[in-house]
């Protein structure tokens, strides 16, 4: 390369830094596994996340040594965190029909995972049945709107435990409200229309039952989170929701500010309030997707399209 320089005036280009959209450092290693929350349907993902990668062990650790080849200013705390939370990615991709990539450092993870095409597809078949394939948003290309966005926090949050360095990589939590026919479903106890018109439908068995308690447990959720914080004021629900908290004691208070935060400013008076009952309301027609206001730049895809990167 000096050489060329010096007979050509060549400059080498120089390696790539690496920074979180924050600039935020991580001074601690992710978590182990996925950290879900307790439900049985979910330690059986938790199982086969663990078989699977353990499988591909070597297609990974290509995918990490590309990643710090490309980033040499990546530390070994920041790459356990960018992992973890992309393995979260495709934790969601398990359950919803419609996942946006709300964070450009984990979408490195993504971009290198891909560039192994042949692994990366066998990877996904193994662990979740078909390949997740990536769609960035480019001209006309639908990006999430904002309810997809509250949509994602919602179903990240009954399943996971959050943490601050989760909040970190995918932005601010609270931001965008879900759209209120979803709120009256849920609120109905319609869990066909949202089983039908969110989640996938999925032929592995433990993630079907992964989806189906997913969907019960937002719905009762969602009827404790508008009972219990009814005397707070709509500052003191913001501010609290904006203080995350990553021990396991602040969890189920933050999914409750949570949840209510999701309602509408009014506190979801305006969505229907009848008492849930075993039977399930027929489905209606159509999905609730809110107005295109999320800023990611790209998404995940189940259709038979090629991949780009």
């Amino acid at each position: 390369m000096k050489l060329l320089k010096r007979l050509f005036g060549i400059s080498p280009v120089p390696a790539k830094s690496f920074r979180t959209r924050s600039g935020k450092s991580f001074s601690t290693f992710a978590p182990e596994g996925l950290k879900f929350r307790e439900a049985e349907s979910l330690r059986q993902i938790e199982v086969r996340f663990e078989q699977v990668f353990r499988k591909h062990e070597s297609y990974w650790e290509n995918v990490k040594d590309r990643l710090f080849a490309e980033h040499p200013g990546m530390s070994e705390k920041t790459y356990s965190w960018l992992l973890f939370e992309f393995k979260r990615f495709l934790g969601m991709n398990i359950l919803l029909k419609k996942v946006g990539m709300y964070s450009s450092s984990v979408d490195e993870v993504w971009h290198a995972a891909l560039m192994f095409t042949q692994q990366y597809q066998t990877f996904c078949e193994d662990l979740l049945g078909s390949m997740v394939h990536h769609a960035p948003h480019v001209g006309n290309a639908v990006k999430p709107g904002k309810h997809d966005r509250a949509l994602f926090e919602l179903v990240y949050s009954t399943i996971f435990e959050v943490f601050d360095e989760n909040i970190t990589l995918l932005g601010k939590f609270n931001v965008h409200k879900l759209d209120p026919k979803f709120l009256n479903r849920v609120l109905s106890c319609d869990r066909a229309f949202l089983l039908d018109n969110y989640f996938k439908t999925n032929l592995i068995r433990e993630f079907e039952a992964a989806a189906a308690d997913t969907v019960s447990q937002i719905i009762e959720q969602f009827r404790t989170a508008k009972n219990r914080p009814q005397n707070r004021s709509k500052s003191e629900r913001r501010r609290a929701g904006a203080s995350n908290t990553s021990d396991s004691s602040g969890s189920d208070v933050l999914n409750t500010i949570l949840f209510w935060n999701l309602f509408n400013d009014d506190g979801g008076k305006s969505t229907r309030d009848s008492s849930c009952s075993s039977e399930s309301h027929d489905s209606g027609s159509g999905s609730s997707s809110g107005s295109d206001g999320s800023s990611s730049s790209c998404s995940s895809s189940s259709c038979g399209s090629s991949c780009s990167s």
